[in-house]
């Protein structure tokens, strides 16, 4: 392993990888393979071990050893998987960073595509492509429809003479409507698999050991400038037995996102809290800023909601002390993370 002053010495690359990872030595090669073969070669990938206890050391060392682009760092006690998100942005070094899961695979033009387009276009602060679906084997999932789409009709996509085109929200250059989109729609944890600009990425809370805490930042993120779908399929979401959108119940989520003891309070008043700290904080005019108030009133006022939050609210009964789950699923597969905040398809 690289000393600090031999990392110092090393060329800064222009984009940074960052792979946190409990026990996801299942796919953890598939994934590798496919960052090391794109077709953009400037990168760093930089593996945090949450102290698995499979073989996800073996495989990390020995991908290390073949490819000096690779940092592998293995802490010596599981800090829980927001902190081991974060961790990873905070070891990397790139001018762009993308987060990387365990078990999803990335085409080959994916990181080059992506950063053509952040190169281009200044204002634009996260890149992402089309979604397809795979199961275990890799296998596309048929008829489960792109998580990147939102939860919005085929006909926002249609453009002219069947021509493709972005999101109507997030791409556009209204701060309340980004806004509005990542509050109002779904797929934003899957973005979350795209190439940021990092220094507006720092910008943001990052993920806070909240399960659902991702579109916080991402509705922080919105404030901040742009965002950008590729029009293909470039980027394949594994869907398979141990991954988190399987758990059932918020405590349970709740576990895989902190190894502390989960809080007492809500976590849909945490992230409350956190949509109102975007908006306080958020580079925007003030008659913005009342806008994407106006935005947060209307989510709230999405009465079919109330039912689950006013359930999520109240003293959970007592029942038997859960099995230990793994916490492999959401840093293995960190890509079907969805907010608390909203089930259904309208977040």
């Amino acid at each position: 392993m690289k000393t600090h002053f031999e990392r110092e010495r090393t060329p800064v690359p222009r984009v940074s990888i960052g792979l946190p990872v409990y026990n996801g030595a299942s796919y953890l090669e598939a994934s590798l393979q496919s960052l090391l073969a794109q077709s953009f070669t400037d990168f760093e990938i930089v593996i945090s071990d949450n102290a698995s206890t499979d073989e996800t050391a073996a495989v990390c060392n020995a991908y290390a050893a073949a490819d000096p682009r690779i940092r592998y760092i293995r802490q010596p006690q599981n800090g829980g998987a927001a902190w081991n998100f974060n961790r990873v942005f905070e070891l990397s070094r790139g001018e762009y960073f993308k987060w990387a899961a365990a078990d999803d695979v990335c085409d080959g033009t994916l990181v080059e595509r992506c950063v053509n387009v952040l190169d281009a276009e200044p204002d634009i602060v996260l890149c992402h492509a089309r979604t397809q679906k795979i199961d275990a084997a890799g296998a596309p999932i048929a008829g489960v429809a792109d998580p990147t789409d939102g939860g919005f009709p085929a006909g926002w996509f249609a453009g002219a003479a069947g021509k493709r085109r972005h999101r109507p929200d997030g791409s556009c250059r209204s701060a309340p409507r980004r806004f509005a989109d990542v509050l109002l729609s779904s797929g934003w944890g899957v973005r979350c698999s795209g190439l940021f600009r990092s220094h507006e990425l720092a910008k943001t809370p990052l993920i806070q050991p909240y399960y659902g805490y991702e579109k916080v930042m991402m509705a922080d993120l919105a404030l901040r400038g742009r965002f950008h779908d590729l029009p293909e399929v470039l980027f394949y979401q594994r869907v398979h037995a141990a991954a988190s959108s399987q758990l059932q119940t918020a405590h349970e989520r709740q576990r895989f996102q902190s190894a502390a003891k989960p809080s007492k309070s809500s976590p849909r008043l945490r992230l409350l809290g956190g949509y109102l700290r975007a908006i306080a904080g958020g580079p925007v005019s003030i008659s913005e800023k009342a806008l994407c108030y106006a935005w947060l009133a209307r989510y709230l006022l999405q009465l079919r909601k109330w039912p689950a939050v006013v359930k999520s609210m109240l003293p959970q009964r007592s029942r038997p002390a859960a099995v230990p789950l793994p916490l492999q699923a959401l840093e293995a597969s960190s890509t079907q993370v969805h907010s608390l905040a909203a089930p259904g398809a309208h977040e």
